[in-house]
């Protein structure tokens, strides 16, 4: 379970369900050189950050080993794909067991292979971040 929970967070990493969220400052913020007044509102992007090679070498690589170490290796907040802090996402624990569960037995029975013709996946940002017309897998039975 190891390695499908770290297929998981990879799989988070790079298309982040909460692939941006929006914030109001309660007080005035510098920030940068610049200064913001109190109730200025922030739009913040777990998608852009988990892509940003500062952050993740080689950011547009699935690569889930990264995760062998855990997600404390990397500054705090630089890997929130459900948000965090007061306002993370309550179901986060139970989505990322119920992800590991299904991956888990799913992985075990079937290999997956995106069918032919569908080019590459393009992420699509709505309410959560999905992939564009959905992506057809075929299940082929491992022996």
């Amino acid at each position: 379970m190891t390695y499908t929970k770290q297929v998981i967070q990879e799989t988070l990493r790079l298309y982040p369900p909460a692939w941006a969220i929006l914030r109001e400052a309660e007080e005035a913020v510098d920030m940068l050189g610049d200064h913001f007044p109190a109730n200025s509102s922030f739009l913040i992007s777990p998608y852009a950050i988990h892509r940003n090679e500062q952050m993740f070498e080689d950011a547009a690589v699935f690569r889930p080993e990264r995760f062998a170490d855990g997600s404390s290796q990397w500054p705090r907040f630089a890997y929130f794909p459900f948000g965090g802090g007061a306002r993370g996402c309550i179901g986060s624990q139970f989505a990322l067991m119920e992800a590991g569960l299904i991956l888990a037995v799913l992985a075990r029975r079937f290999r997956f292979v995106s069918a032919p013709g569908q080019g590459e996946a393009q992420p699509e940002p709505l309410v959560s971040l999905r992939i564009k017309n959905g992506r057809w897998m075929i299940p082929q039975r491992r022996s």
